[in-house]
């Protein structure tokens, strides 16, 4: 009788233990697989670690939403930030050097992307620089006397055209347009996410590789006035509840389309599949993304052509979608920029709270998905910390491996 006990309680622990090695890790996996197909939170991407990654989101959030800061009030001062992220000097260039005029043209990221460039340039050479945005695409529709950068930016860029040292540059006829592909097309003025870059009249004794000179410079040089800073935030915050307490262990996230359309058509772009966007979340960006207790899809769209979103609705019914677009908006025609002319100061005013609006949602998200064929992308790359793998390019070259070698090339 003990020798059948024996034996029957061996067959039970080599059963339990076949259990525990070989079956568990199935059934766990399985499990896995299952509450991670459509929802979100429970894989981690190599590489990364989840507390670095929520300690640089709180500090772009921080920064550009200025929010439960380390201060009493909860937020920086205009000191705090100055200190944090101080004002370029641009009056720092040797006497009697040529002056650079750079052109504001084009939409805005395109415009502020050849300005950086320039202005990059202008500091590596030591000479002061002036953005000519007088006839810029962007000013038509506003005031008289009015320039997009003075009314939407709260920081100077450049010296101005009535600077001295500017008047003294045009009498004596010591000036020089700097066209945008001189900064384009040259690895080093086009600043090479693997090269090193002194650098001294901006970043003083620090060298900077390629991506990392432009994200500081892009903090330092760019922002919106406070009112349209704080309407973003506060449309992100109350009206979408995309931004919670930065305090919590564990912030919720959510994912960001970028759908560009509009006068695209004009460079012969064949639009990007809404159904492209939707694979690629699903298969790069839902397991990883932590949405809060019940693991519904969050999206945010910043799109100029809001007829995408009854489309995006209907392709994923269960998921929660925000965006800009109020929900009689559903024309398809998108951001023209030769329409400029005819918009109203209130119209030019609404489109720019929109869109800001849309860059921070775009830069405060887990994962941002777009394509390359506009300059938002470029802009929020470099608006964004380096996490990588947290840009998506839907419709990279096939000769890029990745998004990120893609992006390298920025």
């Amino acid at each position: 009788m003990k020798k059948v006990f024996l034996v029957y309680g061996t067959i039970v622990a080599a059963a339990v233990i076949f259990n525990i090695v070989f079956l568990s890790p199935f059934f766990l996996l399985r499990q896995s697989r299952r509450l991670t197909g459509l929802k979100g939170g429970f894989k981690k991407k190599k590489g990364q670690s989840r507390n670095e990654r929520a300690s640089v989101m709180r500090d772009l959030t921080l920064r550009l939403c200025n929010i439960d800061g380390g201060g009493s009030s909860g937020a920086y001062s205009h000191e705090e930030y100055s200190s944090l992220y101080p004002p370029l000097n641009y009056s720092q260039c040797s006497d009697n050097a040529p002056l650079n005029v750079i052109p504001f043209f084009g939409g805005m990221t395109n415009a502020m992307k050849m300005v950086m460039l320039g202005a990059l340039m202008s500091f590596e050479e030591d000479r002061c620089f002036y953005v000519d945005d007088e006839h810029a695409h962007l000013n038509r529709g506003l005031g008289a006397n009015t320039t997009f950068v003075q009314k939407y930016l709260e920081r100077p860029i450049g010296l101005s055209r009535h600077d001295p040292y500017v008047e003294k540059a045009f009498a004596e006829n010591r000036v020089e347009v700097r066209q945008w592909y001189e900064y384009w097309e040259s690895k080093h003025w086009r600043r090479s996410f693997n090269e090193l870059y002194h650098i001294p009249n901006v970043f003083q004794n620090e060298s900077l590789a390629g991506h990392e000179l432009k994200r500081r410079m892009l903090q330092r040089m760019w922002k919106p006035r406070d009112e349209y800073q704080a309407a973003a935030c506060d449309s992100l915050k109350q009206k979408h509840g995309l931004i919670n307490s930065l305090k919590s262990f564990r912030p919720d996230e959510y994912i960001a389309f970028s759908i560009r359309r509009g006068d695209k058509t004009i460079e012969d772009i064949t639009f990007t599949d809404l159904a492209e966007y939707i694979a690629t979340a699903e298969e790069e960006a839902i397991p990883y993304t932590y949405f809060g207790v019940d693991r519904t899809p969050k999206i945010f769209v910043a799109t100029d052509d809001c007829s995408v979103m009854p489309e995006l609705r209907r392709l994923r019914p269960e998921w929660k979608f925000f965006s800009e677009c109020s929900d009689d908006d559903n024309e398809g025609r998108g951001f023209v920029l030769r329409d400029v002319p005819d918009w109203t100061e209130v119209e030019h005013e609404q489109h720019f709270r929109k869109f800001f609006t849309e860059l921070h949602g775009l830069a405060l998200s887990r994962f941002y998905i777009g394509v390359r064929y506009t300059n938002v992308t470029w802009w929020v790359y470099f608006m964004r910390p380096q996490i990588d793998g947290s840009v998506i390019i839907v419709d990279r070259p096939d000769k890029f491996r990745s998004s990120q070698s893609y992006l390298n090339y920025l």
